[in-house]
């Protein structure tokens, strides 16, 4: 068969078709694009922000200071020992413990001493009765002189009208010879007697001296009582226990080591070539790493000598007295008597339930309910399951220097000395934004834009920051960051 002119079959025919079919297709997209009505999209506005403050940065003096670290050390620390020999009977502390002044702490067998407090007093008992003797001694020896002189002055008298009898020749030679003997042996009586008061007096001295030697080997043996019964010199805390029930005390040998917990300072090694700048009195930073803030201490001591192995001298920062810790126990002890009182007025009104307990701040503790073992003892004095707190539950380390740090012997610490001054960007902290590892600030250009800029910071100066690149003086910057502040954001006036 041949094929028909004109026949809509073959390869023609169907791209002919194929090509109407994707015109229309193409036709359609247009027609219902246009009848959308959507508008392509742009770009979103920059936020406006207002009320945000602005300063312009500066070059400012600020001191060069240097760093070094150091150790916390009790001002006070006493080693205690025994002064005499002897077996240990009673240990009464535990590293950790703290100690009152006077408390006893360690006790040593005391019969040996006790033997010779006995002893010396009873020495001390003969001294005084051969004090008593020598005084009758010298009492006698007075009334022997004055009797004495008695019969000399009438021997005396009797010898002066003898003699104006004998030169009349109203009496023989022989009585006026026995006259004028009886005159010198009174004379003579008297001086004896005047030797006898010296001897006596004498005697008295010595059992004087006798008694006092007495007295004070009294007082020694009453002295080792006190090595017998070793009391802690300061209020503070144990820190070390040398001995136990049962060892033998020496003299010389370490039975505790006590620290007196109110007065702590800070060594530190100071490095020769800074050690010109170090004065006795000056103020000092010191940093803990628990706190926040540095706590001012005061330079008392400076080592003269320096240290041949490390060309350091010895600088102590006095860090102050914290008495007020024990001023805060004595007010927790005070205010756990009140609360003991309010209760008393009425149990029934002493305890409330859940809902009040929690309006009130949670002073209360319902009745009934256990503790979570999470909450602490605080305005009420009583420990985790109703226990009331005992002085011995306080602190051993009242003298807090934050909520989160105490002195402790050992502790690190760095210090921070003053050298000179130098000049340096400074911006307030509240200015810097923190992105993980990443610091930065706000900068305003001159059209009000801001723009999110890395900086690199150093020291912290009184609510300052040091900037040590990416901000040069005389650039604008948010000094402090509000909220809505973004990279880009178009600063507006109020």
């Amino acid at each position: 068969m041949v094929p028909q002119i004109g026949s809509s079959t073959g390869p023609t025919a169907l791209h002919g078709r194929l090509r109407r079919f994707l015109w229309a297709a193409a036709a359609v997209w247009v027609f219902l694009g246009g009848c959308s009505g959507e508008k392509a999209p742009t770009a979103p506005e920059s936020p406006r922000v207002s009320g945000v403050p602005v300063l312009a940065v500066r070059e400012t003096s600020i001191p060069e200071t240097v760093e070094f670290p150091g150790t916390v050390k009790a001002a006070v620390s006493s080693v205690l020992s025994s002064k005499v020999l002897g077996r240990v009977t009673a240990v009464q502390v535990r590293e950790g413990d703290p100690v009152r002044k006077g408390q006893v702490l360690v006790e040593v067998d005391a019969r040996q001493v006790t033997a010779g407090l006995r002893q010396a007093e009873a020495g001390l008992e003969r001294a005084r009765f051969a004090v008593r003797e020598a005084e009758e001694a010298v009492r006698v020896a007075e009334a022997d002189l004055k009797a004495a002189r008695a019969d000399r002055e009438l021997a005396r008298v009797t010898f002066e009208r003898f003699k104006n009898l004998f030169a009349r020749e109203s009496v023989s030679a022989q009585e006026f010879d026995q006259v004028a003997a009886r005159y010198k042996a009174a004379s003579a009586q008297v001086e004896k007697a005047r030797r006898a008061v010296k001897a006596a007096e004498a005697r008295k001295a010595q059992a004087r001296a006798m008694e006092q030697a007495a007295e004070a080997a009294l007082e020694d043996a009453r002295s080792l009582l006190d090595y017998v019964r070793i009391a802690s010199p300061v209020d503070g805390v144990v820190t070390a226990k040398h001995v136990e029930v049962g060892q033998m005390a020496a003299p010389g040998v370490p039975l505790m080591t006590v620290e007196d917990t109110s007065r702590y300072r800070l060594e530190v090694p100071v490095p020769e070539s800074s050690l010109g700048f170090v004065r006795l009195g000056d103020p000092v930073p010191v940093f803990f790493p628990e706190a926040a803030e540095p706590l001012t201490g005061r330079v008392s001591e400076i080592v003269p000598a320096l240290d041949p192995a490390t060309r350091t001298a010895l600088v102590k920062i006095e860090l102050g007295e914290r008495e007020k810790g024990r001023g805060e126990r004595l007010k927790a002890k005070g205010q756990r008597g009140k609360v003991k009182g309010e209760r008393d007025e009425g149990k029934g009104e002493g305890l409330k339930g859940k809902g009040e307990k929690d309006r009130e701040g949670g002073e209360g503790v319902e009745k009934g309910e256990k503790s979570d073992g999470s909450s602490q003892a605080q305005s009420t004095g009583t420990q985790p399951g109703g226990r009331k707190a005992e002085e011995s539950d306080l602190s051993p380390f009242p003298f807090d220097l934050s909520p989160s740090i105490v002195f402790r012997s050992g502790a690190f610490a760095r210090a921070r000395f003053s050298v000179g001054e130098r000049t340096a960007v400074l911006v307030p902290r509240e200015a810097v934004y923190e992105r993980g590892q990443l610091t930065g600030v706000y900068v305003v250009e001159a059209d009000g834009r801001v723009r999110a800029r890395l900086v690199r910071l150093g020291k912290s100066l009184d609510g300052n920051v040091e900037v040590l690149s990416g901000l040069e003086p005389g650039e604008r910057i948010v000094s402090r960051i509000v909220p809505g502040l973004v990279d880009g954001a178009q600063l507006v006036r109020n």
